[in-house]
């Protein structure tokens, strides 16, 4: 959300207070300096989902472990520099009726054991779970802090979403404070290859997804205007 304004003796860049960024079409995350244009910061926020109703992973089920995928959707910057994410929990609900903008800022906690991962984006290189999935162009990662969580559940916080949403409250992705200026990268949190993958029991799997009835927002913190000379 930037505009570029003209005069005769130079050009600069102005921030706009913020837009409409819930329900986006592509969720962004990442860190991007430039010499013409306003420095940006991505971050966001969505809601995870039960992907059936009425779960129940038994008596004392064993995590074996979590992954969490994210399917790209696009980029742009320089992504030969590593990225450093991290994810914490939402601490308060958003809901799908509110209208969000890109200044909000949500209130989170961290996991007991932080839960941070570094990777070069690779959004043209095709990723394969097992010899029969598709590839999906995506970035994948290990959250056994969620995993461990969501078995730890009641049932009764596993009937269905309704139940869940208020009880997980969703989470939040961010880049790290000292991440070098890289690359924004779009996320397509609606592509069934986006989703948490919780593996227990030796054999059994269950998924969590984002999903178009998750409430997603993008959150920009952005420089002060700059002015560039011609």
């Amino acid at each position: 959300h930037e505009m570029e304004v003209e005069s005769k003796e130079k050009v600069f860049t102005k921030k706009v207070d913020s837009v409409r960024s819930s329900q986006t079409a592509y969720a962004l995350l990442g860190n991007y300096e430039s010499a013409n244009l306003l420095d940006a910061k991505a971050s966001f926020s969505t809601h995870l989902r039960l992907s059936d109703n009425s779960v129940d992973f038994g008596i004392n089920p064993i995590l074996d472990s979590a992954v969490m995928t994210l399917a790209y959707a696009g980029y742009y910057g320089d992504t030969t520099i590593e990225m450093n994410i991290q994810v914490e929990q939402l601490s308060e609900e958003i809901y799908d009726t509110t209208t969000y903008f890109s200044n909000e800022v949500f209130s989170t906690i961290p996991f007991s054991s932080p839960l941070e991962y570094s990777f070069f984006p690779t959004p043209n290189t095709l990723r394969y779970r097992d010899a029969d999935t598709v590839g999906v162009k995506s970035v994948s990662f290990n959250v056994n802090q969620i995993g461990q969580l969501i078995l730890d559940a009641s049932n009764n916080n596993l009937v269905d979403n309704d139940v869940f949403v208020p009880f997980f409250k969703g989470l939040h992705f961010s880049v790290s404070s000292v991440q070098p200026s890289s690359s924004i990268l779009y996320f397509n949190l609606i592509d069934g290859g986006s989703k948490l993958t919780i593996y227990y029991n030796d054999s059994l799997s269950y998924d969590l997804l984002f999903s178009a009835a998750a409430t997603r927002v993008n959150h920009f913190e952005m420089q002060d205007d700059l002015d560039v000379q011609n």
